[in-house]
């Protein structure tokens, strides 16, 4: 997992939002459609805070915990990142920008980045 979060370059501002939204969807197990769905306001940018508010199916909220690492990674797209990309749009609350960023872009990101995993049921034998 080590390698895989490591892969996604930094140096850019999709970058950074790319590495904050993995970094997110594996320090607290949310769901694609939890995580681009918070807003910048959702992770307390102003607090140092170990838990977040994530809202799901059902609209019920669950309160996970924030690690260190994904804490660090969305301070970093905060700063250097979402500045970048807010200049280039509209102004949002939504914590990750980009282009169309919902959940069918954010699933394609992490598609991108996470290998294929083989399917389990029905498949041919060789």
């Amino acid at each position: 997992m080590t390698a895989l979060l490591e892969s996604t370059p930094t140096d850019t501002p999709v970058g950074l939002r790319d590495r904050a939204l993995l970094e997110l969807l594996y320090a607290t197990g949310g769901r694609v459609s939890e995580v681009v769905t918070l807003a910048v306001d959702d992770v307390r940018p102003d607090e140092v805070s170990d838990v977040i508010t994530l809202t799901g199916k059902g609209n019920k909220q669950r309160i996970v915990p924030l690690g260190t690492f994904a804490r660090d990674a969305i301070d970093a797209y905060l700063v250097r990142g979402r500045p970048a990309l807010l200049a280039k749009g509209h102004g949002t609350p939504m914590l990750f920008l980009g282009a169309r960023v919902h959940v069918d872009y954010a699933r394609s990101v992490v598609d991108s980045v996470v290998p294929p995993f083989p399917r389990r049921g029905k498949h041919r034998r060789s």
